[in-house]
């Protein structure tokens, strides 16, 4: 059967496209560990995924991360602790499948195992990039923080279809309850409009910030003691918000308050059973 347009694949020619596994580390700090290229002929001296590489023949695509782990980083991941994160379409070279791989579990510290080829490994917020990143990993990274599985890169003129309804699209963000995102957003949203009420549209206030970095690394010392708390997440994410001076990365860190404050009421609402009557 000839495909949309009427040509058939013997006119149009098969293409064989490149694919890259790609692993991206996140600590739980919300950073994502980069490498920057060295000697490789392309993008040398940008920032590319944690660790990467062509697909092998026999080789599935949590293989070849895994393997790629192993050789630039000298850390022992588990296929089972990988997550799907992005598929990328390039259009470089004339076509290539870049996959991502989400990790947040492995074996050993980062290290930089092969010096020839990268930099020492460096840890980023991935909510806040530099402009030194290669282009078509930055677009994964964001992509997967933005939940979209697709995109295309370096295709002039042709854009990334829309994201469709998934199965899972009203359970990422639910913790695990169905609803729970709107439900707490709905309590946060009625919050808003009381004190509103109360108090008006307060424009003015300044945002007095910038001048917390001593309490951010003393938030941040307690927190790598012990980061199974609650409170420790969210004093952290705090304090990195008051340490913030420009605009618009301290809306970026308020955001990630809101999101820490609002998982931590679906927890309690999952543990308690209780829900507030709205």
């Amino acid at each position: 059967m000839a495909p949309p347009g009427g040509q058939s694949s013997a006119r149009r020619g098969r293409h064989a496209s490149v694919v890259g596994a790609h692993l991206l580390l996140f600590d739980r700090h919300g950073r994502v560990l980069l490498v920057r290229r060295r000697a490789t002929g392309y993008c040398d001296g940008m920032l590319h995924a944690s660790a990467a590489g062509h697909l092998e023949a026999g080789e599935t695509l949590p293989e070849c991360a895994v393997r790629e782990a192993a050789e630039e980083l000298g850390i022992v991941v588990d296929p089972r602790h990988l997550e799907f994160a992005h598929l990328c379409h390039s259009g470089e070279d004339g076509g290539r499948l870049q996959v991502f791989f989400a990790c947040r579990t492995w074996q050993g510290e980062p290290r930089n195992a092969e010096p020839a080829k990268h930099g020492e490994p460096v840890w980023l917020p991935a909510h806040r990039l530099p402009g030194d990143v290669v282009p078509y990993c930055a677009q994964a990274i964001r992509a997967y923080l933005d939940g979209r599985p697709f995109g295309l890169h370096a295709w002039p003129g042709r854009d990334t279809p829309p994201p469709g309804t998934s199965a899972d699209a009203g359970v990422l963000g639910d913790a695990g309850v169905p609803g729970a995102l709107a439900a707490v957003l709905a309590d946060v949203a009625a919050e808003r409009r009381a004190q509103q009420r109360l108090w008006g549209v307060q424009h003015g206030l300044q945002d007095g910030t910038g001048a917390a970095a001593p309490v951010l690394a003393a938030v941040r010392a307690v927190f790598d003691r012990d980061p199974t708390t609650w409170a420790g997440l969210l004093a952290e994410e705090t304090a990195e918000a008051l340490a913030e001076r420009d605009p618009r990365a301290l809306r970026a860190e308020l955001v990630q308050v809101a999101a820490v404050a609002v998982q931590w009421i679906q927890a309690l609402d999952s543990r308690t059973g209780c829900h507030p009557a709205r």
